[in-house]
């Protein structure tokens, strides 16, 4: 699924999203929702979503940038931060 998807997806659905991994430089609007290490996942589109978890293996950890444009597919829970912004917390 997409991140439109994704966005739109009600709290607590566990999904899997594809998108290009941004590290901490994707556009998402606001502070990380749960973590200072949660990082971007973007669409081309210019569409945003925060991961909360582990960089997925094979890719450099921000704030490194040799990873970001990589296409992933993360697999995860579609949460809200307390202010109502949606995020995935990755579980694989």
């Amino acid at each position: 699924m997409g991140i439109a998807d994704a966005l739109a997806a009600p709290a607590g659905t566990t999904l899997r999203v594809s998108g290009r991994f941004a590290g901490w430089s994707g556009g998402c609007t606001g502070g990380p929702p749960r973590t200072r290490s949660d990082w971007m996942l973007v669409d081309a589109d210019g569409r945003c979503l925060y991961v909360s978890g582990p960089v997925p293996a094979g890719l450099v950890p921000p704030p490194d940038a040799a990873s970001n444009g990589t296409a992933i597919t993360v697999t995860g829970r579609r949460e809200a931060s307390p202010d109502g912004r949606p995020y995935l917390l990755h579980t694989r």
